[in-house]
């Protein structure tokens, strides 16, 4: 299956999970930023969070929701700002990553910031486009 069907596909979970990444980083789209209510994985409290709905690079819908935990939410105010209305229409890489929850370590996917575009460039060999859509 191509990695933009994995992205596109339906899942049983409606929130994004890093193996819909397969192992590499993936350009989106943010679509939507809404607050949603949770509760505490520690407290059971409820709390709110950021969601973002999400398309891939190309405009094919993802069906799942990606949660801004603390860390996603403060990685991506450092460079989109603290204002989430004003992340919709940017764009985002996705990268997979690890970190510890509940004791063990899992598979996170994590927001990081695109690189520019390299406009000194005369060619362009396609290489990145595999790993970046």
């Amino acid at each position: 299956m191509p990695v933009a069907d994995a992205l596109t596909a339906k899942v049983d979970s409606k929130w994004f999970d890093a193996t819909l990444l397969k192992g590499k980083p993936r350009l989106v789209n943010v679509v939507d930023v809404n607050e949603e209510d949770f509760k505490d994985f520690k407290t059971g409290n409820p709390e709110k969070k950021l969601v973002l709905t999400l398309t891939t690079s190309a405009g094919e819908p993802i069906q799942q929701r990606l949660i801004l935990n603390p860390t996603r939410k403060k990685t991506m105010i450092r460079f989109l700002g603290n204002k989430p209305a004003r992340w919709v229409g940017r764009q985002v890489v996705l990268s997979p990553a690890d970190t510890t929850f509940g004791g063990q370590t899992v598979d996170i996917a994590m927001p990081v910031q695109p690189e520019p575009a390299d406009d000194n460039s005369d060619s362009n060999s396609g290489d990145d486009e595999e790993e970046l859509f």
